[in-house]
């Protein structure tokens, strides 16, 4: 557990403080990255077995609202054919249904925007929304949707258009601007892009790279062209492609090997390794995990788990908060989505971006945080409630002695609970003024 700054003698001088707080800003860059604490400095590749791993208490996750499927979308899902999948774009704010060949877009956030997309001739198998290349389209154009069918892959630039009135972005899809490749009866698995604009897709257990480019001529006129994916494989020991390339061959220096290691396994609250395979209704369909949370849909799709480990920043072990959600229809697919005060720049070329800090170390860049989780009867969006929300209603419901505001300074440590004090006393936001009285006293109590 953390020291108080209130702990500190009162002569202690301004250096003595300031290596205190360069020691705090050492220990948040140590600790961002969960392998040490995970694996105990690398001492066990297995976690998750014990009550010490996981937490159950006040709720973290609180449905805010559910968003019914738009009425005229209902109607067309009624009259599906054969094939049918829906899932979120978050970056754009829409939520997808995929019916037959057609598909269907609208704003998850205002309910409304419902968009059509019917220039597809095949039966949709994947959709994924990608980051383009900023040479191919419009200037303005950012977004692409890349459309893969039981022929096909197809690339079209997605149309963004803000209602400077009201802040409410329009969406098009420009039907008459693509490019396209053939599959070759190879039936494709996933689709995923890179910031910069390179797309990947996989297909029968093979990966490739979609090329898209624009060419122009000495007249100024200008050729776009996709080109036959080409198959991305690695070099043998020997110096023989692993697998076949469908374009010219790779050089050495466009492969690069790579060996994907095993490198710690976490089991799920409740489950042993001997149940793993044996109880169905413990498995699980869909999930989302990222650096700070994990989400996972049972099979049955309308019994949710998210973990966080946002209230555990000092433990010594992993530790994650465990919720029970509750969704009404059959979960297809789960996003995290935040208002980021802050932008990162892009990392240099050839490195690697930065890892972020613990969770708890960005809620004051992170803002809004939300769950949003898509089922067949809605989009239910969930608030994600931080420790400085959590410590607002504890000041607020029961002040500074209250049970509450004892157990997040026990839980945090005196230094982290203070620190979220002092967010509280120096923001000008409403729910905060409410409070700032108890805050001083919370100073006052435990200077």
């Amino acid at each position: 557990m953390s020291s108080s700054f209130g702990e500190t003698p009162v002569a202690d001088s301004v250096e003595s403080a300031a290596q205190r707080v360069a020691t705090h800003i050492q220990n948040t860059i140590d600790s961002a990255d969960v392998y040490n604490k995970l694996t105990q400095n690398g001492s066990t590749p297995v976690s998750g077995l014990g009550d010490k791993f996981y937490t159950k208490g006040t709720p973290e996750f609180v449905l805010k609202r559910r968003i019914s499927i738009p009425e005229e979308l209902s109607h067309q899902i009624k009259n599906m054919r054969s094939q049918f999948s829906m899932g979120l774009f978050p970056e754009i704010t829409r939520a997808w249904v995929v019916i037959d060949s057609d598909i269907f877009m609208w704003n998850y956030e205002t309910n409304d925007d419902l968009a059509y997309f019917d220039a597809v001739q095949n039966t949709v198998l994947k959709v994924a929304l990608v980051r383009v290349k900023s040479d191919v389209f419009a200037s303005h154009i950012t977004h692409g949707l890349v459309v893969g069918t039981v022929t096909d892959l197809s690339l079209y630039p997605v149309i963004m258009d803000s209602d400077p009135s009201s802040s409410i972005s329009g969406m098009a899809i420009d039907a008459s601007h693509y490019f396209k490749i053939t599959l070759d009866n190879s039936t494709i698995n996933d689709i995923v892009s890179t910031n910069n604009g390179r797309v990947f897709f996989t297909a029968d257990d093979k990966l490739y790279e979609f090329i898209y480019e624009i060419a122009i001529t000495t007249k100024g006129v200008r050729i776009y062209f996709s080109v036959v994916a080409r198959n991305v494989a690695y070099l043998s020991g020997h110096g023989q492609y692993l697998s076949q390339l469908t374009s010219k061959s790779l050089s050495q220096q466009d492969v690069r090997p790579q060996c994907l290691r095993v490198a710690h396994v976490r089991f799920s609250p409740e489950v042993a390794p001997t149940s793993i395979y044996r109880d169905a209704h413990r498995g699980v369909s869909i999930a989302y995990a990222d650096q700070s949370i994990c989400v996972m849909a049972t099979t049955n799709r309308h019994i949710v788990w998210a973990l966080s480990d946002i209230f555990h920043p000092n433990t010594k072990v992993y530790c994650e908060s465990m919720n029970d959600l509750h969704v009404t229809g059959n979960v297809w697919a789960i996003a995290p989505v935040s208002d980021k005060i802050i932008r990162t720049l892009p990392p240099e070329p050839g490195m690697l971006p930065r890892l972020l800090p613990h969770s708890f170390f960005r809620q004051s860049i992170e803002q809004r945080r939300r769950l949003i989780i898509c089922s067949n009867e809605g989009v239910h969006e969930f608030q994600h409630l931080t420790p400085r929300d959590a410590l607002q209603d504890a000041l607020f419901e029961g002040g500074v002695e209250g049970r509450a505001t004892v157990q997040l300074w026990q839980q945090l440590g005196p230094t982290e609970v203070l620190v979220l004090a002092l967010s509280i006393l120096t923001s000008e936001a409403a729910i905060d003024e409410r409070i700032k009285d108890k805050v001083h006293q919370f100073y006052s109590s435990y200077n």
